[in-house]
């Protein structure tokens, strides 16, 4: 896990602290409710993996993190970018570690936006890419989502704690993903 430098805290009033995961890309989803909640009073610390944009045909988008992470911060957020391999079981720890002592808080919300999506069917996944689309599509958000519940405690007066898990349907052609995010909802 790397990290790129955190953004100089704005003055005022405590702000709730939100991790999203997966905000590789200016144009993702992750980046887009980073940028929502950053304008709503949130401080923002949020994940990406360079290695896997580097693997899909979209190819990496150099830069994009700190890009970011510097405009959230011109909203007024504190920022966090933290590079980690979710397929790790022991990188939601550090990722909590790191968003908590980074932004001086707890967090406050968990935004699970990420995502191991490689097209392949029933006859043509191996077992690698299934294993690999369960890693981190399962039970990352499973660990992530247990640490958030091991460390949340809501003190008076503070926001309420929420978490967001973004899933999909499966897919036709897709049985790798689409049956990580199946286990997703049950989870």
């Amino acid at each position: 896990m790397t990290t790129s430098e955190q953004s100089s805290p704005t003055s005022g009033p405590v702000r709730p602290i939100a991790l999203i995961t997966g905000v590789g890309r200016s144009i993702g989803i992750g980046a887009g409710i980073a940028r929502r909640l950053a304008a709503s009073g949130w401080d923002v610390a949020f994940t990406y993996w360079t290695p896997y944009d580097r693997r899909m045909q979209w190819g990496a988008e150099p830069g994009a993190a700190a890009s970011i992470a510097k405009e959230l911060a011109e909203a007024g957020a504190r920022t966090a970018a933290i590079e980690a391999d979710l397929s790790g079981p022991d990188a939601p720890t550090r990722i909590f570690d790191e968003a908590e002592q980074r932004l001086g808080g707890p967090v406050t919300a968990l935004v699970l936006s990420h995502a191991e999506s490689v097209d392949s069917g029933l006859l043509d996944t191996t077992v690698e890419a299934f294993d690999r689309h369960f890693a981190v599509n399962t039970r990352a958000s499973w660990l992530l989502i247990r640490e958030y519940g091991l460390r949340f405690r809501s003190a008076p007066g503070t926001v309420t704690g929420r978490i967001i898990a973004l899933t999909s349907d499966h897919t036709v052609g897709n049985l790798p993903y689409g049956a990580s995010k199946g286990a997703l909802d049950r989870i």
